[in-house]
């Protein structure tokens, strides 16, 4: 039986502002943008539970804080290697698949989630990378045959990447391609193997 796990990766350090994740949506009712996406997150059917992926470091301790407020777990990792985090987020709570998106931006599309993952599992595809979207809104889905291993490479992962990693460039001849009720188009992709470990 296959398992989703949405893995957030959290710190307090930032270039264009300084603790994003926890600016306040709601001044009144204290509610943070990743206050917004867990709430959200517990909304969607296919998604069992989340994990914090929280950078070490002291500055860092409050997103441990926002986990055990939620009733959620976290795990601690390198600050520079999000990847890692992500892996350890999904490994944490015995992930088949690893749900991921920035915990810096509040709007992503929680309502396609669910088709979403029926085709990503229905097709036993390995990375399904929905595009297409407003800035900030993507999401992926990465399976990982060896354990939980999000693939942050082939969406904009990587700090300059923005989508176009060379990883989804290389592999195009196993990619397919659906456009959903929302117009987005999908990208399904097959992981090499060298990618998976």
């Amino acid at each position: 039986m296959r398992k989703l796990v949405a893995a957030y990766a959290c710190r307090i350090a930032g270039t264009r502002l300084y603790g994003k994740p926890l600016q306040l949506l709601d001044l009144e009712e204290g509610v943070s943008i990743l206050d917004h996406i867990i709430a959200l997150t517990r909304t969607v059917r296919a998604i069992d539970t989340t994990v914090l992926g929280v950078a070490e470091g002291a500055a860092n301790d409050v997103f441990v804080n926002v986990a055990k407020t939620h009733g959620i777990e976290s795990i601690r990792g390198s600050e520079r290697d999000v990847l890692a985090r992500l892996i350890t987020c999904g490994a944490s709570a015995a992930a088949t698949d690893v749900f991921r998106i920035t915990t810096e931006s509040p709007y992503f599309h929680f309502e396609m989630i669910d088709e979403v993952w029926a085709r990503h599992t229905e097709n036993s595809t390995d990375v399904t990378v929905v595009d297409g979207l407003p800035e900030g809104c993507h999401e992926e889905r990465p399976v990982h045959p060896s354990g939980p291993r999000p693939a942050a490479e082939v969406s904009g992962g990587l700090p300059g990447s923005e989508g176009d990693s060379p990883h989804r460039a290389r592999d195009t001849a196993r990619m397919g391609s659906y456009h959903n009720v929302s117009a987005c188009r999908c990208a399904l992709e097959a992981l090499d193997q060298e990618y998976a470990s």
